[in-house]
């Protein structure tokens, strides 16, 4: 738990990272967790790469976790659902073919281009400027890397980033192409409506009992019910079982010592650095910086003072610790040579070694010990209770093994809604156990599934209620109201259409709107994209109506939510191509990026079959 909460603290060196790194880092250490030659039973192979299960568990849910932080507030399941593990798993195999490809052609990077690159990076740049050693340290350490493991891992990406970008720029999109879609584009029409608004539903006569019946029985599909089904839920969580664990004084005591290093808060010092590259020019500032005052100094040099913060002795290179951490409050260092140039560091603050205090901390570490042996015992009943639902038991008789009572899930549909209407909540992995009913048949027992939250479940299908239409008597109220809505809506449809062919009978668009009593409103020219639309009533199916029209002067009708439009071409307006200089420097580099893309396509086509892909399906299904 503890170790937990410094992993949420610090989350935000990641975020830096994915928002700020400028090479491609999805796949950062990945690459690490490759295992090449024959291994049995592999679930996902791309030529002498073969990823066994833990394996391809911990690289696609790497990628799935990446992937993931574009939607925000999405669980596991519903990223599942929505495409985000089959792309990850893509993506996985598309690097490691792209790997074995690059150590193919023998292609490499620099120690010069992989030193320029790191340092220029925004990424391990200070606020003001400058590489910041500190972040750098921060940044790879959280993602759980040596430095000597981060920079040959950025140095591989940097080569597929490399090999990417060749075929991204494979050919710029030629003036015939992209001349005669920007006047296609560019082109924008002004349209003349008269509107037809449905009256006041409400205002309508009642429909006799007639009318009304065969609306629902001409309509039945908007009074269908949806599948729904009732379940039996059995749930294994780690909370319960942690309530039946006790953990003795003794227990935590002996936790507590076993865990002082860990729990230690270490001497912490403020430090700044001044990084150069000239070793004169650091002495330079270290003499001048005697005084204490190294931001003038380093100005005077031109140089700037850059933040290391907070930070322990380890965070630092062996040399910039042990020089930075023997130094007093306020005291400059002499140059200190390190891997990216010569350095002078300085002690703002420092704070000391504090020891933790274990009054503090008891309630948390028992907690901790519940909670380890808690997963555990997870891991011993939710396998016997699987291994007796595979012996056959039913899922009373298997809770009943298991101490565990089930829940009776009042019915329910695929949106997850009761028979009132509400929301099926106060469950673990609500999505999951929602699809898992609609995968088991009436009377039958699913497999057991993982949760969030230290949860396991399988359920019964008690009953299926199958697609039905509502009785009659049942919703008449909702009948009626939908009958004057439409009633309403077809009124105003026939007053457009008897418009319309009052105009075809040749009337012009003024006087066949002043005869069906409709008002004639100009609006400004608008582009296909709907680009220049002055309101809300210039819709997708006005702009469909307006651009499906042959030439100026024609007319044609366009459905709105609460009536129609008649819809008159006034003018078409060519595009000035010669204004559109930033339009066509976007479009040609859309086009551009296109033609890149099918390049890569064709590429990605090419390592598939020279690099031959095997994935056991079900096998990662289980997974994830």
């Amino acid at each position: 738990m503890l170790q937990a909460f410094r992993g949420r603290a610090a989350s935000w060196i990641a975020k830096i990272l994915f928002s700020l790194l400028a090479l491609s880092f999805i796949g950062w250490g990945a690459t690490d967790y490759l295992v090449r030659g024959p291994q049995a039973g592999p679930v996902i192979e791309v030529g002498s790469t073969k990823l066994e299960a833990p394996l391809a568990q911990r690289i696609v849910g790497r990628e799935i976790e990446v992937l993931g932080r574009q939607m925000p507030g999405l669980d596991r399941e519903q990223l599942k659902r929505l495409g985000l593990v089959d792309q990850a798993v893509e993506q996985v195999v598309s690097r490691i073919a792209l790997d074995q490809e690059v150590e193919r052609l023998g292609l490499a990077v620099s120690d010069e281009a992989l030193r320029r690159t790191l340092t220029g990076n925004p990424a391990f740049r200070a606020p003001g400027g400058g590489f910041d050693r500190a972040r750098f340290n921060a940044v790879i350490n959280q993602m759980g890397y040596t430095e000597q493991g981060f920079l040959n891992e950025f140095r591989k990406d940097m080569v597929r980033s490399y090999l990417a970008r060749g075929l991204a720029t494979t050919g710029k999109a030629p003036g015939a192409i992209v001349d005669p879609l920007l006047k296609y584009r560019g082109e924008s029409r002004t349209p003349e409506l008269a509107v037809s608004l449905a009256g006041n539903p409400d205002a309508l006569p009642a429909p006799t009992a007639e009318e009304l019946k065969k609306f629902y029985d001409d309509n039945s599909n908007r009074f269908t019910t949806a599948e729904r089904r009732k379940v039996s839920l059995l749930l294994l969580s780690i909370a319960s079982i942690k309530a039946e664990i006790a953990v003795t004084d003794q227990e935590v005591i002996d936790s507590f010592e076993a865990r002082k290093a860990e729990l230690t808060s270490f001497e912490k010092r403020h430090v700044v650095q001044v990084l150069v590259n000239d070793e004169a020019k650091a002495k330079a500032i270290a003499e001048a910086a005697k005084d204490g005052d190294l931001a003038k100094a380093a100005t005077d040099n031109g140089a700037q003072v850059t933040e290391l913060g907070t930070i322990t002795q380890t965070e630092l290179p062996k040399a910039l610790g042990d020089a930075a951490f023997a130094l007093a409050e306020n005291a400059v260092s002499a140059p200190i040579q390190a891997e990216f140039g010569w350095t002078i560091v300085k002690v703002l603050k420092i704070e000391p070694k504090v020891e933790p205090n274990f009054e503090t901390l008891k309630a948390q570490i028992a907690d901790d010990i519940k909670t380890e042996r808690g997963m555990d015992k997870l891991y011993e009943r939710s396998n016997k209770l699987d291994e007796t639902l595979a012996n056959g038991a039913s899922l009373p008789d298997a809770a009943a093994a298991a101490g565990l009572k089930l829940e009776e899930i009042p019915v329910f549909d695929r949106r997850g809604l009761s028979d009132t209407g509400e929301i099926l909540t106060g469950l673990p992995g609500r999505n999951r156990i929602i699809d898992l009913a609609f995968q088991t048949p009436s009377g039958e027992t699913s497999r057991l599934i993982e949760l969030p939250e230290g949860t396991v479940a399988a359920l019964r299908v008690d009953a299926i209620e199958a697609t039905s239409v509502r009785p009659f008597d049942a919703v008449k109220a909702d009948a009626e109201i939908l009958w004057r809505v439409d009633i309403a809506t077809k009124a105003a449809r026939v007053k457009a259409e008897a418009m319309l062919a009052e105009i075809k009978a040749g009337k012009s668009f003024d006087e066949a709107a002043a005869n069906a009593g409709l008002t004639i409103e100009e609006k400004p020219a608008v582009t296909r994209e709907g680009a220049g639309a002055g309101d809300a009533t210039v819709s997708a199916q006005v702009l469909a109506a307006l651009f499906g029209l042959a030439k100026v002067g024609d007319s044609e009708i366009a459905d709105l939510p609460n009536g129609a439009a008649v819809v008159r071409l006034k003018s078409i307006n060519a595009a000035e191509a010669d204004k559109l200089k930033v339009e066509r420097e976007a479009l040609s580099s859309e086009l551009s990026d296109g033609i890149g893309g099918d390049a890569a396509l064709v590429f990605q086509q090419y390592l598939r079959q020279r690099y031959p892909v095997a994935i056991d399906k079900a096998r990662l299904d289980s997974l994830f």
